[in-house]
């Protein structure tokens, strides 16, 4: 575990290249896998946190953030940070690895693994796209949150999950 975070960090950091060779030495991690046990997670950290602090105008009150909520918010967001910049640099997208979970919905009213695979065959460079972009968003709500900027960590935040629900509704739900 500890190996494959501290190559989540360095993927998260930008400090691998983007070349084979060095992408082969990246820990294999399934779309499923990521999303469930890493991104899923950490962004319901992030939603529980925010939410509990929502202000009257949508934002973050800061009268409502302690210090306990603040280290979540960007424990959370770090976490998020490293694992969608490590689904991005996978060389092989894999919404399950093979032989596991084969036939099975991803999650409830959702597509099967095989048909959430087409979708994103059909346009991987997107994935990654948007994989990307939530870690760069998320490093951006992590930085909001060391420095207690709750306007930034609000809108941060925002953005995350318009960036989830773009994603979900290409990916996850194309034709609902």
């Amino acid at each position: 575990m500890r190996g494959w975070m501290a190559a989540a960090m360095i993927v998260g950091m930008g400090l691998t290249s983007a070349t084979a060779s060095s992408q082969s030495a990246l820990p294999r991690i399934s779309v499923r896998e990521a999303m469930a046990d890493h991104i899923n997670p950490a962004t319901l950290a992030v939603w529980d946190v925010t939410n509990t602090a929502l202000a009257d105008d949508g934002g973050l009150d800061p009268r409502l953030m302690d210090d306990a909520a603040w280290e979540k918010l960007a424990g959370a967001a770090s976490v998020l940070h490293s694992d969608a910049a490590l689904l991005s640099a996978q060389p092989k997208l894999q919404v399950v690895q093979p032989g596991r979970e084969a036939g099975q919905s991803i999650a409830e009213s959702a597509y099967s693994a095989e048909q959430i695979q087409r979708f994103i065959d059909a346009d991987p460079a997107a994935f990654r796209e948007m994989a990307q972009q939530l870690s760069l968003t998320a490093a951006e709500l992590a930085k909001a949150a060391q420095e207690r900027d709750a306007r930034r960590a609000g809108e941060t935040a925002g953005q995350i999950d318009a960036l989830c629900e773009s994603c979900h509704q290409k990916f996850w739900y194309p034709e609902t």
